[in-house]
């Protein structure tokens, strides 16, 4: 007869048996362990979400990134003692690829145009469009600062946004701070507390796979301490068990076709030059500075073997497909809006280094040191800004 109290002890031993292998991990095979899934961001009233304040945060990809970022007391890319330095000097606004979440925090473009005499302040975020970074450049304005110049990076292809309704924001008043609720007594913080438990309760395969890795060392071995194995990283893309960056190209076709009258995505074009017009005038009447763009390349744009790669295996050999179309529209466009524009296509493209990661899209450290480069030779005869000691 079995025993009613079998399944307990099963659960129990599994439950022994996943600590010791847990704590196994921990402290001898993947010691480096921390969260997979940082906290990195805060709502924010005025920007709808921003960069966590005060960072400091360990993110691992191996075979790509091991970095640490940390952000100031108001959620900028860099260190707390550098804040104000920064921001009398240069703005740099833009996505990701201008906050460089992936890389130490000296090898960001920005970071690096100090050595050119020219320092920064990074006021990028990941997730942010052009419209979320003009609040934070009309917010800063708002306080009295000051910057010398303001530069805008734009990410191809993601930069390019149907701006054309949302673009009014620009002439109304920044969103008011709302004030927090009453926090309220014990009762409500323990039904606040019991709400917070329920939600972060995994309800299906994703969300089991975020609880783990946020976790569990075990877990994150798996799925990230494996790819620092060079034969098991190969094998996990042989298989299939990672994406393959060539085969990634989520913008659509349209992007790619002649820019034509009749092509929907030629608006979108130039909407988003009119919208970095706007920006333009907006920082040099409020904050009395020069107002440029830097344009930074997508992976299929710095590599033409693997557009053709992507092209060939999706069956679109015979269309009429460009990836610079879009690059070279949008530069067209801002030239003829008076706005300088600075390319860094053929600079990227001439490393012999790879500029993007080998997994994803962003550029990687050595294409951060090639982009500070072409700012810092363009910046001063295009902007009239000396460089500084």
């Amino acid at each position: 007869m079995t025993s009613p109290l079998r399944p307990f002890r099963w659960m129990l031993t599994a439950a022994v048996v996943g600590a010791a292998v847990e704590l196994l991990f921990r402290l001898a095979l993947f010691p480096g362990w921390r969260d997979l899934h940082h906290d990195m961001y805060v709502p924010h009233p005025v920007f709808e979400h921003y960069s966590r304040p005060n960072l400091d945060i360990r993110r691992l990809n191996p075979g790509n990134w091991d970095v640490r970022v940390h952000t100031n007391a108001r959620g900028m890319r860099g260190r707390e003692a550098d804040r104000e330095a920064e921001l009398a000097g240069l703005w740099v606004v833009g996505d990701s690829n201008a906050f460089g979440g992936y890389l130490d925090d000296g090898e960001v473009f920005a970071a690096r145009l100090a050595g050119h005499g020219l320092r920064a302040a990074n006021l990028s975020s990941e997730g942010h469009d052009l419209l979320r970074q003009s609040r934070v450049l009309r917010s800063l304005a708002a306080e009295g600062r000051r910057p010398r110049a303001v530069v805008a990076a734009v990410t191809l292809y993601h930069g390019i946004k149907p701006y054309r309704t949302d673009m009014a924001e620009l002439d109304q008043p920044l969103p008011e701070v709302k004030a927090s609720a009453p926090a309220g007594g014990a009762a409500t913080a323990l039904g606040r507390g019991i709400g917070r438990l329920l939600d972060s309760w995994p309800r299906d395969l994703f969300a089991v796979r975020v609880f783990l890795g946020s976790n569990s060392a075990a877990y994150g071995w798996l799925k990230s301490g494996i790819m620092g194995i060079p034969a098991l990283r190969e094998w996990t893309l042989a298989r299939g068990l990672r994406a393959d960056l060539d085969m990634i190209y989520p913008f659509g076709l349209d992007l790619l076709r002649p820019l034509t009258a009749d092509n929907p995505r030629l608006d979108d074009v130039r909407a988003t030059a009119d919208l970095l017009a706007r920006l333009s005038g907006l920082v040099r009447r409020d904050l009395g500075a020069p107002f440029a763009v830097v344009l930074l390349p997508a992976h299929h744009q710095i590599y033409p073997a693997a557009f053709a790669r992507w092209r060939t295996a999706n069956g679109f050999a015979g269309e009429d497909l460009d990836p610079l179309r879009p690059l070279a529209a949008l530069q067209t466009e801002l030239t003829a809006r008076g706005v300088p524009t600075l390319a860094t296509l053929d600079a990227l493209r001439a490393s012999p280094w790879r500029v993007t990661f080998p997994d994803d899209g962003h550029l990687n450290a050595a294409g951060h040191r090639i982009v500070a480069e072409a700012l810092a030779g363009w910046l001063p005869g295009a902007l009239g800004i000396e460089a500084r000691p």
